[in-house]
């Protein structure tokens, strides 16, 4: 025979990797005192699922739900708070009297129903908005909050790398920190934050450091045998030279060690020093396979390089296409992306 899953009946869900009781949820909100019940729902499907909430009010003209998201802040992660909400005075019930979902109003992100008109936004608001949209699958206000629209750690990384390329000067930590599409704009125009220089190679943490969780469990689980698990991506890159480019690589290297790292797989750590730099070669256009394959076969997190670069020259000197490969070891595929 078989069986088949129906459901769980205790509505217990998992979202962002941790599992949360839909009922806790209802609980910690209707101890508010300006909450008379609550329901709470997942909507959507896998990264882009978020919870929602209808909120029925002891008193509607004392219900303020951004008071109330501020409130459930103080027990839940950021990114685990209701991303919509909507008031309910009474709830719609069948014939069954229990509560009817389909009749239920439609949530609402918290900044549609305070935020300004987006049509009084500049130029360089409206550019941020539309790469908030880019991301999140939204459109926004230009007094957005991001957690509030849905973003978490992983899309805030996105987000402020296509933000930086398009030269708003910010880190992922300040889209995590309550800054809106109005107020990168505005810091970007006013230039008042400009981009931290990158460390010199001195400047970085080195010595030894243990091995990541994960790095363990994959030692345990290969019997201190890494294996041949590489991650590549190539990039056509217009407007720097070669020069620049292997520059670039240097600066990341500085700035994390881990790149240059060679890995003890009997001690469990990582070693990385000053003198240790990632493998960077140079080829010509019609070497770029031969070069590739050559690259790829060289990367040995025990022996070194764990990361390697491919630099070849594109049609002019300002055009080069760049191979970056890693042992998984060393970095997966959100951070490949990033990098």
């Amino acid at each position: 025979g078989g069986l088949h899953f129906v459901g769980r009946q205790d509505r217990q869900v998992k979202l962002r990797g941790q599992r949360i009781e839909l009922g806790e949820v209802e609980s910690l909100l209707e101890a508010h005192a300006d909450v008379l019940s609550a329901r709470v729902e997942v909507q959507g499907h896998d990264n882009a699922a978020q919870l929602v909430a209808w909120l029925q009010p002891r008193r509607p003209e004392f219900l303020h739900l951004d008071e109330v998201a501020r409130a459930l802040a103080q027990s839940m992660p950021a990114g685990l708070l209701p991303r919509r909400w909507a008031v309910v005075n009474d709830w719609p019930l069948n014939r069954s009297g229990k509560v009817d979902a389909t009749r239920l109003p439609t949530p609402q992100p918290l900044q549609a129903q305070t935020a300004g008109d987006a049509s009084v936004a500049d130029e360089r608001t409206h550019e941020v908005m539309a790469l908030w949209r880019d991301i999140l699958g939204q459109a926004v206000a230009p007094d957005a909050d991001f957690t509030q629209a849905g973003g978490d750690s992983i899309t805030a990384m996105r987000l402020a790398s296509r933000l930086s390329s398009a030269g708003f000067a910010m880190r992922a930590r300040d889209l995590l920190s309550g800054w809106t599409p109005a107020h990168i704009a505005a810091q970007s125009v006013a230039q008042s934050r400009p981009m931290a220089a990158l460390p010199t190679r001195g400047d970085a943490p080195r010595g030894h450091a243990p091995a990541s969780p994960m790095q363990q469990l994959w030692l345990k689980s290969a019997g201190h045998s890494p294996g041949r698990w590489l991650l590549s991506v190539s990039l056509d890159v217009r407007g720097a030279s070669a020069e620049r480019i292997v520059q670039a690589i240097a600066a990341s290297a500085a700035r994390h060690p881990a790149l240059a790292a060679r890995l003890d797989p009997a001690a469990a750590c990582l070693h990385s020093s000053p003198d240790t730099l990632p493998l960077v070669l140079h080829c010509q256009a019609g070497e770029r396979a031969a070069s590739y394959a050559a690259a790829r076969a060289r990367i040995d997190p025990v022996q070194g390089p764990g990361f390697v670069a491919v630099v070849s020259q594109g049609d002019n000197a300002q055009a080069c296409q760049v191979l970056l490969a890693a042992h998984h070891l060393w970095i997966d595929v959100v951070s490949l992306r990033l990098l």
